[in-house]
């Protein structure tokens, strides 16, 4: 599916934002920050990247990669 890349590359700029998220903290800023879609079921969210990578880290160099994801989607 198409959205697996998507993920993917918004989990990629997320981690190199801030190479120490653990899995479960990726998911769970994937999940906190993605608009709920209740067609997918009680976790079913749309993907907010922009929200997604500002949300791995508060470093400023992050909000550029913020910007471009929110650009991107």
């Amino acid at each position: 599916s198409a959205s697996a890349a998507y993920v993917s590359g918004v989990i990629g700029l997320m981690l190199s934002c801030n190479p120490a998220l653990s899995p479960t903290q990726v998911r769970s800023i994937l999940l906190g920050t993605g608009t709920p879609l209740s067609a997918l079921g009680p976790s079913g969210r749309i993907v907010d990247a922009a929200a997604a990578v500002a949300a791995s880290s508060p470093a400023q160099a992050c909000q550029a990669a913020a910007q471009t994801a929110a650009t991107a989607g």
